[in-house]
């Protein structure tokens, strides 16, 4: 299977990930959510760790996810357990 690294910028970090071209999109559209929604909660709770905006904008990911929760679960479990193994790297 083809891989492209990219670079990923999550909170004060760069994590450089593989991912399948065709994912290549969805990705940095992901990550342009992030760092909007991040900024956002910057200006809204100013004085607060890094950790504690990367968990206040999981917890904003999770309230907007707007399919039923069962279809979505294992999904959701999957990708969160690879954003802890790319951390965990």
């Amino acid at each position: 299977m083809e891989t492209i690294s990219v670079n990923i910028p999550l909170g004060n970090r760069q994590y450089k990930i593989k991912i399948a071209p065709e994912n290549e999109a969805r990705v940095r559209n992901a990550i342009e959510h992030i760092q909007q929604t991040s900024k956002s909660l910057r200006q809204q709770f100013p004085g607060r760790d890094e950790q504690d905006y990367l968990a206040m904008t999981l917890i904003d990911f999770v309230n907007k996810t707007d399919a039923p929760a069962e279809a979505n679960n294992t999904e959701l479990l999957n990708q969160l357990h690879t954003i802890d193994q790319l951390l965990g790297e």
